[in-house]
């Protein structure tokens, strides 16, 4: 049941897209739009409606129960891509 709520919870967790933009070096992750000039535009009811105007917050829980991947041990002696291994 506990896992279950967890999905859940982080399947559903949204944020507007203008206020929270997607990390540029990792594409899980958001992080707070902040920009050069000014206050960010609060966007329009009418814009809130679209769902291409929403984030998930918080990222999707994997299969593994997991968050992110874990990093492989590459053995000793042995040349192998570390992505390969993740997949």
């Amino acid at each position: 049941m506990r896992a279950q709520i967890a999905r859940i919870t982080h399947s559903t967790t949204l944020v507007p897209k203008n206020i929270y933009k997607i990390n540029e070096e990792n594409n899980r992750e958001i992080e707070e739009n902040i920009p050069d000039e000014g206050p960010v535009p609060i966007p329009s009811t009418v814009d809130m409606a679209k769902p291409e105007n929403w984030l998930h917050f918080t990222p999707n829980i994997l299969r593994a129960a997991r968050l992110v991947h874990m990093e492989p041990e590459v053995p000793d002696g042995v040349e192998i891509d570390p992505e390969e291994l993740k997949k």
